[in-house]
């Protein structure tokens, strides 16, 4: 996505990417990485590392859910060998805006893999204060983890759900909000 919004809005913006892990690479004046994951309090935290990357979370999925086992069956690999765990920083985005005296986010990325309500409580600050504009949220409409959807509407409460995309396989949606 880093790429992508680097290609769209050229050389007008500047962007603040988290990963935890080591893999993601950008050459960029633009990108500030910060190696840490996002959630609702600074610190230490285990972190599940998928064999695939893709759905590390620091939530670790529900082991006997449906889509769980399909997944596991998919890759053909047995349940407790699909995700390591280690240790990672966390940080908040109330933290992040603060120690870069940020004044506007105009959007708002999260794709966590469970832990969406965790990122939005750890910017409870920066949304009171209107200083993130739009948020996009990857959600998860499966039984691996609790998608929090009803906490997560009620945190962003000021805020207009402007659309939902559904991905073309499995059941994963975009949710768009914008300021009201």
């Amino acid at each position: 996505m880093t790429k992508l919004f680097l290609r769209l809005y050229s050389k007008k913006v500047n962007i603040i990417a988290f990963e935890p892990l080591s893999i993601f690479k950008v050459k960029s004046s633009s990108v500030k990485i910060i190696n840490s994951a996002l959630g609702k309090h600074i610190g230490v935290a285990k972190f599940y590392v998928c064999v695939h990357n893709a759905s590390s979370s620091l939530i670790l999925p529900n082991s006997s859910s449906k889509w769980f086992t399909i997944k596991r069956k998919i890759l053909g690999i047995e349940a407790k060998k699909l995700y390591n765990e280690i240790d990672v920083s966390v940080t908040t985005i109330d933290q992040v805006v603060a120690e870069n005296n940020v004044k506007n986010i105009h959007l708002l990325k999260i794709d966590t893999e469970g832990a969406e309500i965790d990122v939005l409580q750890g910017a409870v600050k920066s949304l009171r204060q209107r200083i993130i504009r739009n948020i996009q949220i990857e959600s998860h409409n499966n039984d691996m983890r609790d998608n929090n959807k009803t906490e997560i509407y009620k945190l962003l409460s000021n805020y207009t759900h402007q659309k939902t995309i559904r991905h073309f396989f499995g059941s994963f949606t975009e949710e768009f909000f914008t300021l009201a």
